[in-house]
């Protein structure tokens, strides 16, 4: 059997391993006080383009990190510590991507032809 047409393929040596360091060093270093207060409260953001975009990307890698199967109880309760990250742990995002300098409405969009809507008469 061929490793491409294994439904199961086989994992990298170490890869365990690579994924417990990096998240310890997540923990370690102070990176989810980090994105809550630097990324998720900072209301220049520094020259990024699409401000709202950077805010929910980094809402949804945190809670992901919650789900971590080893480590998301500890970043759970880290988070929960961190006062600001109240006012995004219950918010859903996924309609929020839109920015005055953003080059397409990803949600008015088929995807397949640029710039045509889909939407087209008054709400």
């Amino acid at each position: 059997m061929s490793l491409r047409s294994s439904p199961n393929p086989p994992l990298i040596l170490g890869s365990a391993h690579g994924r417990a360091a990096l998240l310890t060093a997540v923990q370690s270093n102070g990176t989810l006080s980090f994105m809550v207060n630097d990324v998720l409260e900072n209301p220049t953001a520094g020259g990024v383009m699409d401000q709202s975009s950077l805010k929910v990307h980094t809402v949804d890698l945190l809670k992901l990190l919650i789900k971590d199967p080893g480590f998301g109880d500890l970043f759970k309760l880290t988070l929960d510590q961190i006062p600001a990250w109240a006012k995004y742990s219950t918010q859903n995002h996924s309609l929020f991507i839109t920015g005055s300098e953003q080059k397409s409405d990803y949600f008015l969009t088929d995807g397949g032809a640029k710039e045509r809507k889909l939407l087209t008469g008054p709400l």
